[in-house]
């Protein structure tokens, strides 16, 4: 009797531990699950804000406790965060890979939610590849389940980027369609702030396309109002951009050079943030290759203790210790043994994101520039009337005023890159001064300013160093005096100090009388993108580029620039330099001829068609026979039909641009002389247009003389 009460005793505290340690199971199985939920959210959040580090931790910390507890609904949702993080990586095979895991795991689980957003995210994927009937495919499936599930959250990333799709197919009425069902999805999702932002930015280019500038406008405000909440600078590069566009086509210059400005300002400052990112990546592919071999040391763990003895667990937990330990060795002398090249990779391609910046910068600006200054140059020679001169003067001016601004940017990347080499040629002093005077007097006539030159007289007429150096230093001193001197004078002043049988050490100096520079700004005056204050960069303009550039030539130059100023005094910006002198007979000057041009039939092929009437234009005041064609294919089927004297060729162009045209050409035309004709400035264009096929280049905007000269030259060798 006694036994059976303590049997029964017995047989209750067991059944009582056994529930409990089950309850206790269960109860951390919900906590661990509740927690991959709320880290792979985490990870998508800093995912979206490109924050890749954080959320790759997130990511494979959700996926090692989904395989731990064997939940294939988290797996899949784990593979699929990794694969978008791959994709923002740039491992887009690596990316397809996992989300077609997570795909095949939700339709086996029927997990139609997460295998909507799974599908969305293989269409962009191929999108990225312009594989658009395979990425449409796919997008309207999500849409599918998105309709089935009434789910608003799924459906709004396939709305959006099948509008992506049909504007870049062209088909505008569509993705308007599309865009606005995104936006009103997208405004009931917090957490789809960037896409709410861009496809306000498409919807507004989807209209300017279409030419209804104020729908465009309206559009592009409300996704700039949100970029700058969010500091999406990449948006607001692209909308900025547009924004120009659509100024530019309705001749409001004022506005388009604003647009101008805040493009080129966002545009840098997403540069920054790509050269970050860039890095992040580069250092991120190890991350996560390293996580993936932390997970797959942890299963391999797991299925070992599974096979093993409970008494050996101590010597399974010291082996798998030993493994690990010998891994992270191995690993640390593998990261030593290529910490070079992979520190040499990083600036190659932050030196290659920022030499593509200033490519397209440099193309996008400069070409309708060439447009500007080209056209105002010919009317101003067709005798125009009084109040059109005055016209056509300020557009001239204001071009070229443009085209400074933008030579200035890409001058400043071109000396950081130490591409620039000192020149030693003759040049007479006096006239290089006055003409750099002269080419200002507008605007010292407009600010009432008197300007006073002297030059010593035991300094030779000519002398030999870098006189195009020596020129943009003085333009950008004696521009600053005049621009910041109201009714005032400004002494420009060149002294002998120290004399050899061969060389002169020169003084050099501007005095001005205007506003002066106050002694703590001194100090940073000369730096990128410095002013005196916000104030004088609003009164008087300009971008605070001018002064560093004459700090760092002069610094090529073996020279330093130093400032003397006191606020409402006036200011002395000086430099002391060596020039050799010239002791050669003056050579005289010989007179072009360009009468080859005169009945040489030319192909123009240029999409743009301002600049195909301004090159026409050009070349018909020589008596030239042009043809125009707007595109390569266009340029290749009229070489077939007719016989031609040169080609002019546009680089950039949509669908092939002028190197693959080329190329192409060359298989069927090898003697043709073609020049191209490039708004890019970059040191690298020579050796490209040589590898094309090409003759010869002639940047834009170019100088109508050397044009004409080029030409001669090629249609005649």
């Amino acid at each position: 009797m006694k036994w059976n009460y303590l049997n029964k005793i017995s047989v209750f505290w067991t059944l009582f531990l056994l529930f409990t340690v089950a309850a206790s199971a269960q109860t951390d199985k919900k906590k661990l699950r509740d927690s991959s939920v709320l880290l792979l959210e985490k990870s998508f959040t800093l995912g979206e804000k490109y924050q890749l580090s954080a959320s790759l931790d997130y990511a494979l910390i959700a996926l090692k406790n989904a395989k731990e507890l064997q939940n294939d609904s988290l797996i899949a949702r784990g593979y699929n965060t990794l694969g978008v993080t791959y994709a923002r990586l740039l491992e887009r095979d690596k990316a397809y890979e996992y989300m077609l895991k997570a795909s095949k795991i939700q339709a086996k689980i029927s997990d139609s939610i997460q295998l909507g957003r799974t599908l969305n995210n293989l269409g962009i994927l191929h999108y990225y590849k312009k594989e658009y009937s395979a990425a449409l495919q796919l997008f309207e499936r999500a849409l599918a389940i998105a309709d089935l599930k009434n789910d608003i959250t799924v459906a709004a990333d396939p709305l959006f980027n099948t509008g992506r799709v049909y504007l870049d197919q062209h088909n505008e009425e569509k993705a308007i369609s599309f865009f606005n069902k995104s936006i009103e999805i997208s405004k009931q999702i917090p957490q789809r702030k960037r896409n709410l932002a861009y496809g306000h930015l498409l919807l507004g280019k989807a209209f300017y396309r279409q030419k209804r500038y104020k729908e465009a406008i309206e559009s592009l405000q409300r996704a700039v109002r949100i970029n700058d909440e969010e500091e999406y600078y990449d948006l607001n590069s692209k909308s900025y951009e547009i924004y120009y566009n659509i100024h530019n086509e309705q001749n409001d210059l004022v506005k388009a050079n604003d647009a101008l400005l805040q493009h080129i300002f966002y545009e840098k400052k997403s540069y920054e943030v790509e050269k970050n990112t860039t890095a992040e990546r580069l250092k991120l592919v190890y991350k996560i290759q390293e996580g993936e071999e932390k997970m797959s040391i942890v299963e391999n763990e797991k299925k070992q203790q599974a096979r093993t003895i409970q008494k050996f667990k101590i010597l399974t937990f010291v082996i798998i210790a030993l493994l690990i330990s010998v891994l992270i060795i191995v690993y640390q002398l593998y990261k030593k043994k290529n910490e070079l090249a992979l520190a040499k990779q990083k600036t190659e391609q932050a030196s290659q994101i920022k030499a593509n910046f200033f490519s397209i910068i440099s193309h996008e600006l400069r070409t309708p520039l060439y447009a500007v200054i080209g056209l105002s140059d010919i009317l101003l020679k067709e005798n125009p009337r009084v109040d059109q001169e005055e016209y056509l003067t300020s557009l001239n001016f204001s071009g070229k005023h443009l085209l400074a601004l933008i030579n200035n940017v890409l001058h400043i990347n071109k000396i950081d890159a130490k591409k620039i080499e000192i020149e030693s040629v003759s040049f007479d002093l006096r006239t290089l001064i006055s003409d750099i005077v002269d080419s200002l007097r507008t605007s010292i006539n407009d600010n009432g300013n008197k300007i006073v030159i002297t030059l010593d007289e035991s300094i030779p007429k000519k002398v030999k160093g870098d006189s195009l150096k020596i020129s943009q230093i003085l333009i950008n001193l004696i521009g600053n005096a005049i621009k910041f001197t109201k009714n005032g004078d400004i002494t420009i002043s060149v002294k002998n100090v120290k004399e050899t049988s061969d060389a002169m050490e020169l003084f050099f100096s501007v005095v001005d009388n205007g506003i002066g520079v106050s002694k703590e700004k001194q100090k940073i005056i000369f730096d990128d993108f410095s002013q005196e204050s916000m104030q004088v960069n609003r009164k008087y303009g300009g971008t605070g580029l001018g002064l560093a550039i004459v700090k760092k030539l002069l610094t090529i130059l073996d020279s330093d620039i130093k400032i003397e100023s006191e606020e409402g005094k006036g200011s002395i910006f000086y430099f002391y330099l060596t020039l050799k002198k010239d002791f050669a007979e003056p050579e005289i000057e010989k007179k072009e001829n360009h009468d080859i041009l005169k009945g040489l039939k030319i192909l123009i092929v240029d999409d743009n068609k301002i600049n195909q009437l301004l090159t026409q234009k050009i070349l018909t005041k020589k008596e030239a026979v042009c043809r125009i064609t707007n595109n390569g294919f266009d340029a290749i089927k009229k070489l077939q039909e007719e016989i031609f004297d040169v080609i002019l060729m546009d680089i950039h162009m949509p669908e092939m641009d002028g190197y693959a045209t080329t190329r192409e050409i060359r298989r069927f035309n090898s003697k043709i002389p073609i020049v191209a004709l490039t708004a890019t400035t970059l040191e690298d264009t020579a050796e490209k247009i040589k590898s094309a096929g090409m003759n010869d280049y002639i940047s834009k905007p170019f100088v109508t003389e050397e044009f004409y000269a080029k030409i001669s030259e090629v249609a005649s060798s």
